[in-house]
């Protein structure tokens, strides 16, 4: 694994630890367990961003040091690794990303507004959100399969 996609996953565990583990509080707090849910979501579906793009930057760097060493084979092997990452960072979480933003915006406004608790879950579930551990699996799986 290159430096720049190790770093990558310390990245996205960091800030899908801290955002998600904001969520969990908050389920806590809300009892609700479709926010739990949501946390645990937000903290898998962030991890993965973390290391396609942590992927994207070492294949920009291998695709650099082909061009200036003048390796053919090195640049072929950084830009195959970038664009496979920019691929599944594009097909993965372009959609998921726009959905779970809308319905947590929706989702903050009622916890602020001070809804009860099934009030906020009838909310979730009208969203239709994406199931992020759906989600996540399909780019791990993919993710797996080719990087």
């Amino acid at each position: 694994m290159g430096f720049l996609k190790g770093l990558g996953q310390i990245a996205g565990k960091v800030v899908g630890g801290a955002v998600g583990g904001a969520l969990e509080i908050a389920g806590e707090v809300a009892d609700s367990e479709t926010l739990k849910k949501a946390g645990k979501g937000v903290y898998n579906v962030t991890a993965a961003s973390g290391e396609i793009l942590g992927s994207l930057a070492d294949g920009a760097v291998t695709t650099v040091h082909g061009v200036v060493t003048k390796d053919g084979e090195k640049v072929k092997e950084g830009l195959g690794d970038a664009g496979h990452a920019a691929m599944l960072t594009a097909e993965g979480l372009g959609h998921t990303v726009k959905h779970t933003a809308i319905g947590t915006a929706h989702l903050v406004k009622e916890i602020i507004n001070q809804k009860e608790s099934s009030s906020i879950n009838t909310k979730i579930e009208e969203q239709n959100l994406p199931s992020t551990t759906s989600v996540v699996d399909n780019i791990n799986s993919s993710a797996d399969e080719n990087i």
